[in-house]
């Protein structure tokens, strides 16, 4: 599986962080330059990121950083489509994965070329290995000794560490700009994108140390609209998320009657 690690030329103590990390591991990468979002121009500003439509689905203007960050992560998504790369390990340069994490990711290559999960968890596009908080699942199958794939109720934050298939890359990369929000709130809008988003429980990766020389934070108080907005985005947010859990839940046992009365002939 290759690897890739996206990072901003000016941050070379995380580079040198995480490269000494991974080739400890024996994990060969590639570095992928991130985009400064400070530095774009009015022009490729418009192109990637819809004020208009950050008012209509956010709760408050993205950060350049944000912008940068997403901006980054669609740049590699692109470059994965274009190159057919069946599948990548995305790292941010501020990430430090468990020890365990070549087994894992063997695991995960073993895994798609099983038959055996050609079942609700074989069909996904990503796979998230950071998240703010537990991951809360509502299945769960065994990958590995210490380690299960899970499908969660709610995606965790945080996109500094994934697994994504080359179907993923190409459904983002199809429909992502002009986006609107910060990206780690995007992804767990995955119906949006016809995503199938799994995540591996415990979370084998967490920030490092350097995480605290961010490029990316939004940092100033919100106002009193803006929180009003938040606490509407997220009501609206979990009305989605739930009425999107059960209609997956009603298709697949729909398919799943269909296999049992319609069954394929030997």
């Amino acid at each position: 599986m290759k690897v890739y690690v996206i990072n901003l030329a000016s941050s070379t103590e995380r580079m040198a962080a995480i490269q000494n990390h991974l080739e400890g591991m024996g994990l060969a990468f590639e570095r992928v330059e991130a985009v400064w979002g400070k530095a774009l121009s009015a022009e490729e500003l418009d192109r990637l990121y819809s004020p208009t439509s950050n008012r209509q689905r956010f709760y408050r203007p993205m950060s350049a950083g944000e912008i940068g960050c997403y901006a980054s992560h669609l740049r590699l998504w692109q470059m994965l489509v274009s190159q057919a790369v069946p599948m990548a390990l995305v790292l941010e340069d501020d990430m430090e994965l468990d020890r365990r994490t070549p087994e894992l990711l063997q695991a995960l290559q073993t895994l798609e070329s099983l038959d055996s999960l050609r079942s609700p968890a074989g069909d996904w596009d990503m796979i998230k290995l950071i998240g703010m908080r537990p991951a809360e699942a509502s299945r769960a199958w065994p990958l590995m000794e210490g380690f299960d794939l899970v499908e969660c109720k709610r995606l965790p934050s945080l996109t500094g560490a994934y697994v994504i298939r080359l179907t993923g890359a190409t459904k983002l990369a199809g429909r992502a700009a002009p986006f609107s929000r910060p990206i780690d709130v995007e992804l767990r809008h995955h119906w949006e994108f016809g995503l199938k988003v799994l995540a591996v429980d415990p979370y084998p990766a967490r920030e490092a140390p350097t995480a605290h020389l961010t490029t990316i934070g939004f940092s100033r108080k919100l106002s009193g609209a803006e929180r009003w907005r938040k606490w509407r985005y997220q009501f609206r947010y979990s009305v989605l998320n739930a009425w999107h859990r059960c209609c997956r839940w009603v298709a697949e046992r729909r398919a799943h009657s269909d296999r049992v009365h319609n069954p394929s002939p030997p």
